[in-house]
């Protein structure tokens, strides 16, 4: 699978693993903590796609207070605990990934620490797609 044809650029999270679902829930508990309480959805509707630095500016504006410094870190920390014990591929991803003929990769937003923890959570199989032929991009354009 090297040389030229077309290249097939997948979205790790939401598209290949289900982290959304993860993410948004480890948020929602974090601001919840800290005084404003939020569903899940909620935070699906307002967060999801974001940056984290986006993320963080935004939590402060809807607290209405400077949010603590280690904020970004804590919800860091507590994601990667949740993606070691809940992250899975989405259904039939792998199956689908592996019929395709042309080169492919995976590009994702995420830090790049959450990037290779993604490759070494309990469910690898989703993104050891590097071990597959396919590489790993850390960082992909904005739309």
């Amino acid at each position: 699978m090297t040389g030229g044809g077309p290249l097939l650029i997948f979205d790790c999270d939401g598209v290949l693993v289900d982290s959304e679902l993860i993410a948004s829930a480890t948020l929602e508990e974090l601001l919840t903590s800290l005084g404003h309480a939020m569903t899940t959805q909620y935070v699906l509707e307002r967060f999801v796609g974001r940056s984290l630095k986006d993320v963080l500016l935004r939590a402060e504006r809807l607290l209405g207070r400077p949010i603590p410094a280690d904020l970004g870190a804590r919800f860091g920390a507590d994601l990667l605990v949740r993606f070691r014990e809940e992250l899975k591929p989405v259904d039939g991803i792998r199956q689908a990934i592996a019929a395709l003929p042309h080169r492919r990769c995976v590009a994702s937003s995420s830090w790049r620490s959450h990037s290779c923890r993604c490759r070494s959570a309990r469910s690898r199989s989703a993104c050891t797609w590097r071990m597959n032929g396919t590489r790993l991009v850390s960082r992909k354009m904005s739309p």
